[in-house]
């Protein structure tokens, strides 16, 4: 069984430490978004990546915060306050309750060694993004050196295994937006 985010800790997910390790920046450098687009942030935990995006974005987005634990929605409900373009949304994790073909960017970070059945999870997905929709999958390395910081090493999914399934998927334009120490960051797009 994967390695599953304790929601006890979740006050952890906004720490500085974490902002170093998934730098959003290579994310809208290699997505072109404008309004009317829409962006999911999967496994959104408090919200950092969402907000991140949010504040460096063009206005006009449509932003999905979507998550299995309520309690993480409730912080990024606080976070958001009267922001109407943030929706909270509570799912399970091969079922996510938006429409198909509605998402530009759905972005997935420090989630793939959680999930249990990763090409289903892959698939949901695909069903989500829009034609030429983009998912970029953001996780920690197995060759990372700090444990205190992601999940025990032993359960850290490598970057060319990422690789292989998105193809196995059928996702194409499979680029790596960065590697760093202990983290990765790879998109994809549909077609």
């Amino acid at each position: 069984m994967p390695h599953k985010f304790d929601p006890k800790n979740l006050s952890r997910l906004d720490s500085q430490k974490r902002k170093k390790l998934f730098p959003v920046e290579p994310i809208l450098e290699n997505v072109s978004l404008s309004g009317g687009d829409t962006v999911a942030d999967i496994g959104c935990g408090t919200g950092y990546l969402l907000f991140s995006i949010r504040a460096l974005a063009p206005k006009g987005i449509k932003f999905y915060a979507v998550d299995i634990s309520p309690e993480a929605l409730e912080i990024v409900r606080e976070k958001a306050g009267n922001f109407s373009d943030v929706v909270t949304v509570l799912s399970k994790e091969n079922s996510i309750p938006l429409p198909d073909a509605s998402v530009s960017l759905a972005l997935m970070g420090a989630l793939y060694h959680e999930l249990v059945d990763r090409p289903k999870f892959l698939q949901e997905i695909k069903r989500l993004l829009k034609p030429s929709g983009a998912v970029v999958v953001l996780d920690y390395s197995p060759t990372g050196r700090d444990e205190d910081c992601g999940p025990p090493n032993e359960d850290r999914i490598p970057l060319d295994t990422v690789v292989k399934e998105l193809e196995s998927a059928s996702f194409h334009d499979i680029k790596c937006l960065y590697v760093l120490d202990q983290t990765y960051a790879v998109m994809a797009r549909k077609f």
